[in-house]
């Protein structure tokens, strides 16, 4: 599948402004403070159209009472573009780093976001809090499938979804994680392949929950790491 920024831009409306508005403030903070990698004339392709890839291909709607976490947010991708354009969804955005929630607080009042929310915790202690809370976990974090398969296991209730956006070369990853999706309590997983603009090809891994999580999780923070199932 070849998605670009022209298809998308096309789709969005009035939501083109505000996403726009997002990245500059992203552009204007990440002079100052580390919040991404990306040069700033990708920033447009890879911080809004690539998070934008599950509502475009409609796996993500703008359903009411919705609710949506996305782990290891960082500048809040990919949850402020989904935000802006999903606005009757409720969107959690969690991380650890101080320095990145604080950014996605600014932008949130920047943009006027009533339907996001910000936690600066470890995704382990959260868990605990809300467990079973949320319809779609969703995540661009650099850990690995297994990872945060473990993450979002307790987060989800049944019939929920984990979506994932992956780079290439993701088959060692997806092995590993079939050895613990029956433990967890998620299906074998459903692998979209696109691309941007040409660019080389991506994944996104889509888990639904489909049983029950073991009590014993989530574990300590930590652990999914430094002990990870598979």
């Amino acid at each position: 599948m070849l998605l670009s920024e022209k298809n998308i831009a096309k789709k969005l409306g009035n939501k083109l402004e505000i996403l726009i508005k997002y990245t500059e403030l992203l552009k204007s903070k990440n002079k100052f403070i580390n919040l991404t990698s990306f040069d700033e004339d990708e920033f447009f392709l890879e911080v809004v159209v690539d998070s934008l890839v599950p509502w475009y291909i409609g796996i993500m709607k703008n359903f009411e009472k919705v609710k949506v976490l996305d782990i290891g947010t960082g500048a809040g991708i990919p949850g402020i573009p989904l935000a802006i354009v999903l606005e009757k969804v409720h969107f959690s955005l969690i991380d650890s780093k101080k320095k990145k929630i604080d950014f996605v607080k600014y932008a949130k009042k920047m943009l006027n976001l009533k339907n996001v929310t910000t936690y600066c915790e470890r995704v382990e202690s959260f868990a605990l809090k809300n467990l079973k809370a949320f319809d779609t976990v969703i995540s661009r974090a650099v850990g690995e499938v297994v990872i945060l398969l473990e993450y979002a296991a307790p987060l989800l209730k049944i019939g929920g979804n984990l979506i994932l956006f992956k780079g290439q070369k993701i088959e060692k990853e997806l092995e590993k994680s079939r050895k613990i999706t029956d433990l967890l309590g998620f299906s074998m997983p459903n692998v979209i392949i696109y691309k941007l603009n040409e660019d080389k090809e991506r994944n996104l891994v889509v888990f639904e929950k489909v049983s029950e999580t073991p009590e014993r999780f989530p574990r300590k923070p930590g652990m999914a790491v430094k002990r990870p199932l598979a």
